[in-house]
Formats: C-alpha cells, structure tokens, sequence
C-alpha cells in the first residue's frame, strides 16, 4: 500500500509541470547548408508564416504574413515575381470593380464586372 502511495505521489509531481507548462507552439529553424545533409522534402498543412499569423481553417492552405517574392528576396509588393511568367491555369484574377478606379496607374489592369456585353 506505502508503494502505491508514493508511486502514485511521483507520478503526480511529475505530471504537473508538464501540464503547466505545455505550449502547442513548434518553432522550426533550418540552416543552410543543412549539418545533417540535405532536406529534400517539407511536408505541412494548415502552414502561417509571419508573427502574428492566422490560424489556416482549411487542410492544404498556406498562410504568409508580409510579402512574397519570387525569384526575388526583397519583394517590394504582397506579391512580386520577377524573371519569369506568372501561369495561371485555372484564370486569373486581377482586380474585379464595379466602378472605374479615382485615381488609375500606368500598367495596371482593371475588370468591370457591372458592364454586360
């Protein structure tokens, strides 16, 4: 009976520090090149970059705080893609309005979506 006591004591003293101090937060930090060897593969879901980042509600979404480059590492945009195409194979969207922009800038490209054929 004293060891179930003092078994079940310890089990106790050892699990409340655990529950208090349990966080669900996972830093990962990646160094390159790698010390192990290479990474050729990063799988997540429900993935935020960015300090104060939403939670992701969808499996497969991907959300980053800030901007993002591509073929770029000082993005001057939310998005800016430098020395290729942007290919979009299911449409692209690049503003829908329904009324025509105060104060329109050389290269931009708007699309009514209030004018019929």
């Amino acid at each position: 009976m004293k060891i179930k006591i003092i078994l079940i004591a310890l089990l106790v003293v050892m699990l409340i520090p655990a529950i208090l101090f349990a966080d669900e937060k996972i830093t990962l930090s990646t160094y390159y090149p790698a010390p192990y060897g290479d990474y050729d593969e990063l799988t997540a879901y429900k993935m935020a970059i960015g300090p104060t980042y939403p939670v992701p509600t969808n499996d497969d979404d991907l959300v980053i705080e800030g901007n993002v480059g591509i073929g770029t590492s000082d993005p001057g945009e939310r998005l800016e893609v430098v020395g290729g195409a942007i290919k979009a194979t299911g449409g692209l969207i690049i503003e829908t309005r329904t009324n025509d922009p105060a104060a329109p800038t050389d290269g931009q490209l708007w699309l009514r979506t209030d004018i019929g054929p």
